[in-house]
C-alpha cells in the first residue's frame, strides 16, 4: 500500500475549519477526496446546509460581565467541554478493508474475499479521531463501518471519554442484538439511530453522488483495489453487504433498540417536525436533525429549516426530555451558536473532524480548539457567559422565516 501525502501546511497556521478544508483538498488522494466531499446532484442542499446561516443575524446585548464564559454542555446527560460531538463517518483508515471493517467481518461469508480501500485520510483513522475527542473533551460517534472494532476504539479513548455508537439497521435481529451487546459492553453510552438513509453505498437508493462518479467511484467499484484481483467479486460482494441491511425501518424499532442495548436511543436523519414529534412519542431520548450533509436527496430542508418548523409548530419538544441534536452544515463556531440559540442542545460534525485527519491526532484535537474557541467569542459578544443563556432573542431569523414549510398552503 503506497504511502499517504502528508499537508505541507502547519498545523498551527489553520485558523478556521475552511483553512483545515483546503488542507485536505490539496493533500488527499482525488478518490478520497472525492469521498468525503461528494454531495448529491447539484450539491445544493450541501450548499444551503452552510448558506442559510448566513441569513440570520445576531441581536447581541451590550453590558453584560463575559469576562469568564463557560462553553461546557450535557449531551445526552454527559459532559463535554463544548457544545459539539464528532459525528460517525467511515472510512477515516488509509488500511481499512471496506468490507473488512469489525462489523463486516462479523456479517458477510468468508467466501467474498477481501476488498482493499484507497488511501484516505489518516493511517490511524478512528482511533486519532478518538484520541482527538478526548483531548477536547468532547463526545466521539463510532460509525458503523469503522476501520477497527469498538472494543480497540474505547480502549484508544480516554477512560471517562463518552463513545456513541451508530447503528444502522440489520434485517436480522439476532445480529442486531449482537452489534448492540458489543457496543454496551465495551462502554458506548448511547446509540445514534440512522434513518433516511442506509450504510452509504450499501443504499438501494443512494444519493447521486457526481463528485464520486467522475472519479471513478460508484455503487459497484466503491474503493475497490483492481490489483487484488476482485474485480469479477465486488458485484457480488457489495450485493450481499446491501442484503444486511433493512429498508424497513419502523417506529417500534427505538424501543427495540432501547430495550436490547440498554442505552439511550438518539434517531439520527430527522427532516421533518412531524418525524421530530413520533420520536419523541415512541421514546426517543434525541434526535438529530440531519440530511446526511447533503449526501442522499438534494433539495431537501437544511436542518436549520427543521429546527425553524419545530419551534413553529412542536414548540413543546423545545422543552421536553427529548434533546434536539444539529447537524449538517456547520462550519463556524457562529453558526453553532445560532443552532444553539433556536433550541439546539449541541450540534454535531462529520467533514471537518475527516478533513482534520489529514493531521491525524493533533488535526482533530486542533479543529475542535479552533471551533471551540469560535464558540467562546461568539457568546463573549452576544453577551452571555453560558451555553444555557443562548436563547431565540439573541438571533433575528425573519429572512429565513418564508422557508420554513406552511402548513395549510399544501392543499391545490
Amino acid at each position: 500500500m503506497s504511502k499517504l501525502p502528508t499537508p505541507t501546511t502547519p498545523l498551527a497556521s489553520c485558523l478556521s475549519l475552511h483553512d483545515i478544508e483546503k488542507v485536505a483538498q490539496q493533500t488527499l488522494k482525488p478518490k478520497s477526496w472525492a469521498y468525503y466531499h461528494s454531495s448529491a446532484d447539484d450539491a445544493v442542499t450541501m450548499d444551503k446546509n452552510r448558506s442559510i446561516y448566513s441569513q440570520i443575524r445576531f441581536r447581541p446585548r451590550a453590558l453584560r460581565p463575559v469576562a469568564q464564559v463557560d462553553t461546557s454542555t450535557h449531551i445526552l446527560g454527559y459532559k463535554s467541554n463544548y457544545p459539539f460531538f464528532i459525528s460517525p463517518a467511515a472510512m477515516g483508515s488509509q488500511s481499512m478493508q471496506y468490507f473488512d471493517c469489525w462489523l463486516f467481518l462479523e456479517l458477510i461469508p468468508a467466501s467474498f474475499g477481501r476488498i482493499n480501500s484507497p488511501e484516505l485520510a489518516h493511517e490511524d483513522g478512528e482511533i486519532a479521531l478518538v484520541k482527538g475527542a478526548a483531548r477536547a473533551g468532547i463526545p466521539y460517534g463510532c460509525s458503523t463501518a469503522a476501520s477497527v472494532s469498538p472494543l480497540d476504539i474505547a480502549a484508544a479513548g480516554d477512560e471517562a471519554q463518552t463513545l456513541f455508537f451508530q447503528l444502522y439497521m440489520l434485517k436480522d435481529k439476532e445480529k442486531a442484538e449482537m452489534v448492540l451487546g458489543v457496543a454496551k459492553a465495551v462502554g458506548f453510552k448511547a446509540i445514534l439511530f440512522t434513518v433516511g438513509q442506509l450504510q452509504s453505498r450499501h443504499a438501494p437508493v443512494p444519493g447521486k453522488r457526481e463528485l464520486d462518479l467522475r472519479t471513478g467511484l460508484d455503487e459497484n467499484t466503491i474503493l475497490l483495489d483492481e490489483s487484488a484481483g476482485l474485480v469479477g467479486e465486488k458485484k457480488s460482494a457489495i450485493a450481499e453487504s446491501s442484503q444486511l441491511l433493512t429498508t424497513n425501518l419502523t417506529w417500534d424499532l427505538i424501543a427495540w433498540i432501547k430495550e436490547k442495548s440498554g442505552l439511550p436511543v438518539v434517531v439520527k436523519g430527522v427532516q421533518s417536525y412531524e418525524d421530530a414529534v413520533e420520536c419523541e412519542k415512541y421514546g426517543a431520548n434525541a434526535i438529530m436533525l440531519s440530511n446526511h450533509g447533503g449526501r442522499q436527496l438534494d433539495t431537501a430542508s437544511t436542518p436549520i429549516e427543521t429546527l425553524l418548523e419545530i419551534r413553529r409548530y412542536a414548540p413543546h419538544l423545545l422543552t421536553s426530555k427529548m434533546q434536539i441534536i444539529v447537524e449538517s452544515g456547520i462550519r463556524r463556531g457562529t453558526d453553532a451558536v445560532i443552532a444553539l440559540c433556536l433550541g439546539a442542545d449541541a450540534v454535531a460534525l462529520g467533514r471537518p473532524f475527516m478533513y482534520s485527519l489529514c493531521y491525524g491526532e493533533e488535526g482533530v484535537a486542533r479543529c475542535a480548539e479552533i471551533l471551540g474557541e469560535e464558540i467562546a467569542r461568539a457568546m463573549r459578544l452576544l453577551g452571555v457567559r453560558s451555553v444555557k443563556e443562548l436563547n431565540k432573542s439573541l438571533v433575528n431569523t425573519t429572512a429565513v422565516e418564508r422557508l420554513i414549510f406552511a402548513e395549510g398552503n399544501q392543499k391545490l
